[in-house]
């Protein structure tokens, strides 16, 4: 058996692709649109100091609608630095860049091997006594929707070599593109040591034991949709043992959804002072971070470096301003705190853009306890409410509030004219409507005492 490997697994870099997001000014202009750029050279840095054996790419190194000269050769230089470090680096397509649209505007040097689409192809890297320490198997798209169950045709020799699967997949078997599969089929190839897979673009480890199962994410998140930390996983693993996994960052934007209350917050009685919170809590931001994953450890000497953030802003909960400021004005108001929050935060170093600010407040009303200890109704309401939470069936939630409701699964697949519906979202819907119930329980009573 020969000595353990270490080795980066990196996926969907959609080099060239814009981060979604506008700004007036030329200081941000010019980080935005060189984020994805600055993301791989952290990547191939790196991988140079940690003087890891191979770099692996699951798919959508491009996209294709954007690719472009000048990224090929950024891509090709890149991959020149690892040539220099004699550091070997295999490459699959994906949706986004398959083969069959692939357009190679420079030549990428020896040390890049890209699998093809046939079928499943064979790579081994070998050590210094010529022995091979670790077997890598990848198969790329052929085109954009790719149908075929790829995961067949892995079938490397089960010897004491460490075997390495690559695949671009959604992780689904149902859907007939993406390359359907399901966890249970992977796991059940117990030749496979390691499946290093791309196309979801969060960080997610699927399965710790063999075989190992696991999404680096993106590198550079690019909209709102793709929020937190990007970057990929550092790995030294060895045949029959668990593969040591931590998390190199490599984003220096930071996409954030921050939801902020204003229950306990009664010094708010205008906009002035509503942003004036906003940017307290923008602080509290770059004071602390944007929080980090408990599950896998940031690899060591490769904390975060942020340029900036890039936040859409939803104000929520119940206070006098709703009433009193906010009620029927609410996009006017948003677009008066998104102003003050640009000119005041997009600035600083690190910058916090306001992407947007969405405003979702509510009236007051009377503390729920005192309702539901004086009155029935509210409390037989707040027992159907509970009934919900804990019973609560996805598919007949989704029957009842109709189409335009979409439950949250493949990124791809994400429709322009459907909002997105995970369980966060659900049990606020179901309080929410508890809430206007109550409301026009108390509005009804207020009109008929004054009639």
């Amino acid at each position: 058996m020969g000595r353990p490997v270490k080795f980066i697994q990196a996926a969907d870099i959609h080099l060239g692709s814009p981060l979604k997001t506008i700004s007036e000014f030329s200081n941000l202009k010019h980080k935005l649109e060189t984020a994805n750029y600055t993301a791989l050279k952290r990547l191939v840095n790196a991988a140079i100091e940690q003087q890891v054996d191979f770099v692996l790419f699951s798919g959508d190194i491009f996209d294709q609608e954007v690719r472009s000269v000048s990224a090929n050769q950024f891509l090709s230089d890149q991959m020149g630095r690892l040539a220099d470090k004699k550091i070997p680096v295999f490459i699959i397509h994906g949706n986004h860049d398959p083969l069959d649209q692939a357009k190679e505007y420079v030549r990428l040097p020896d040390n890049v091997t890209i699998f093809g689409h046939e079928e499943p192809e064979m790579a081994e890297i070998l050590g210094d006594d010529g022995r091979p320490l670790a077997r890598v198997i990848g198969q790329s798209y052929r085109n954009a929707s790719e149908s075929r169950k790829m995961y067949h045709g892995f079938v490397p020799p089960d010897d004491d070599v460490l075997n390495i699967g690559m695949l671009h997949t959604a992780l689904n078997p149902v859907e007939n593109k993406y390359v359907p599969c399901s966890l249970e089929e992977l796991k059940s190839k117990q030749s496979i040591d390691y499946w290093a897979l791309g196309h979801v673009h969060s960080p997610v480890i699927h399965h710790w034991e063999k075989p190992f199962i696991a999404f680096p994410g993106i590198l550079q998140g690019r909209d709102v949709g793709e929020t937190g930390l990007g970057g990929c996983f550092m790995v030294e693993a060895e045949k029959g043992c668990r593969p040591a996994i931590s998390f190199i960052p490599t984003a220096s934007i930071i996409w954030l959804n921050c939801k902020v209350s204003i229950n306990d917050a009664v010094e708010i009685a205008n906009l002035d002072d509503l942003a004036d919170f906003l940017l307290q809590k923008g602080q509290e931001l770059l004071d602390h971070g944007p929080g980090l994953r408990d599950d896998i450890p940031i690899a060591d000497s490769y904390q975060p470096h942020i340029d900036g953030y890039v936040v859409r802003w939803e104000i929520v909960g119940r206070g006098k301003i709703h009433s009193d400021v906010l009620a029927g004005n609410e996009e006017e108001a948003a677009l008066a705190v998104e102003d003050k929050l640009r000119q005041t935060l997009g600035k600083g170093q690190p910058f916090i853009w306001t992407e947007k600010v969405k405003i979702n407040t509510e009236k007051n009303i009377p503390d729920l306890q005192d309702l539901l200890r004086e009155d029935e109704v509210f409390r037989a309401l707040n027992d159907i409410y509970t009934s919900m939470l804990l019973d609560k069936d996805s598919k007949e939630i989704l029957n009842s509030l109709g189409n335009v409701w979409s439950p949250i699964s493949d990124h791809e697949e994400a429709r322009d004219d459907a909002l997105k519906l995970d369980e966060d979202k659900c049990v606020e819907l179901i309080e929410r409507a508890r809430n206007m119930v109550i409301e026009r329980i108390i509005q009804g009573r207020e009109q008929h005492e004054n009639s």
